[in-house]
C-alpha cells in the first residue's frame, strides 16, 4: 500500500473514477436530483412558491384537543416514561428496537 501511494498509482486510480463518474453525471447514465435531471429555474421556482396559510380556526380547535389530552393523562405516567426514556439514552440503549 505504500508504495502505491509513493508512486501516485491511488491518486491517479481516484481521478479516474471521478473522472468516470462525471462523465456518467455530464451524459445522464447517472442522475443526480437537481443536478441533471429535474432541475429547475430559480426564475420559476419562485413563481411556484406558495406558502399555505392555516386556518386560525383549525389553529384554535388543535390547541383545545392538545389541551384536551394533556388535562386526561397521568402525568406521573408520563415522568416515569420519560425518566425511563432519559435513562437509556444515558445507557446509549436502542431508542427504536426492531419489531
Amino acid at each position: 500500500m505504500v508504495s502505491l501511494i509513493e508512486s501516485g498509482e491511488i491518486q491517479r486510480q481516484l481521478a479516474r473514477q471521478a473522472m468516470e463518474e462525471e462523465m456518467k453525471i455530464q451524459k445522464g447514465e447517472r442522475v443526480l436530483v437537481g443536478v441533471n435531471r429535474f432541475v429547475v429555474d430559480e426564475e420559476d421556482q419562485e413563481d411556484e412558491l406558495v406558502f399555505h396559510e392555516p386556518d386560525p380556526l383549525m389553529r384554535e380547535h388543535q390547541l383545545q384537543r392538545l389541551g384536551d389530552v394533556k388535562r386526561k393523562r397521568d402525568s406521573g405516567q408520563v415522568a416515569r416514561a420519560l425518566d425511563r426514556l432519559a435513562g437509556a439514552i444515558r445507557r446509549n440503549e436502542n431508542l427504536m428496537p426492531r419489531s
